[in-house]
């Protein structure tokens, strides 16, 4: 079986509500390289659902994945460890489900604020705050609408507009661009994505998120520059 009918069968237990779903996630992390292929139109949903609310098991991603802070000598790893860290790292990479999101899909800040408390505890305790950080910063990028319009919901706007967060808002900045994916050479295209994040800015400096605006105003001279370069090379 190729991979897109790999993804075709697992996506029917998925939407069977009757799936044991210990085992449909045991069967999504092993084939997560399949799940997180562009291509693949079947999301690993049993393991974004758990992420969502869960916060030790991103904490146990990021320890499989990175050494703590200050640790110089790389410990010898064996074949299934080296395998564990793929996939791990497949996950990681490419997870679209922001914390806080309950099983009907909906954003909660309870969750939402639990899940971040625990996560900030747990990686300063293991040494990997700073990437910790960076890496969720790149996954808020998929942040659903806020009710009232703004284009990203505001419990998580306000954290990324707090205060000696800027690790977490290089992250953000990381994950913009590469959600972007493959794309093609196109002045017109990167001119609009430009005039979308200085938009997007301006209304996140209406309300009152300073710093986080500084961001998107970055993120927009990015794409214009990129946009001189192009008319410059074509």
């Amino acid at each position: 079986l190729d991979s897109y009918h790999i993804t075709e069968l697992i996506k029917y237990p998925q939407e069977d509500k009757g799936t044991n779903q210990e085992k449909l996630l045991q069967i999504e992390l092993l084939y997560i390289s399949f799940l997180t292929n562009h291509s693949s139109e079947t999301r690993p949903k049993i393991l974004e659902q758990k992420f969502a609310i869960d916060p030790e098991l991103y904490c146990e991603l990021i320890r499989l994945i990175y050494k703590p802070e200050g640790e110089e000598v790389d410990k010898p790893i064996t074949e299934a460890q080296k395998n564990l860290v793929t996939n791990a790292y497949h996950v990681l990479s490419n997870l679209k489900t922001v914390p806080g999101i309950d099983e009907l899909g909906n954003f909660n800040s309870d969750i939402f604020n639990s899940w971040i408390d625990y996560f900030e505890e747990s990686t300063k305790k293991s040494g990997h705050y700073k990437v910790a950080m960076i890496k969720l910063g790149e996954i808020l990028v998929y942040s659903p609408e806020d009710t009232s319009g703004l284009y990203i919901n505001k419990e998580i706007a306000r954290y990324l507009n707090k205060k000696g967060y800027e690790d977490l808002r290089h992250g953000y900045d990381i994950g913009t661009y590469n959600s972007r994916g493959a794309h093609f050479v196109d002045y017109k295209e990167e001119i609009k994505l430009a005039e979308l994040f200085n938009k997007r800015a301006e209304n996140i400096e209406n309300e009152g998120f300073f710093r986080f605006a500084i961001t998107l105003r970055n993120i927009a001279k990015h794409y214009f520059s990129e946009a001189e370069r192009i008319k410059e090379d074509y």
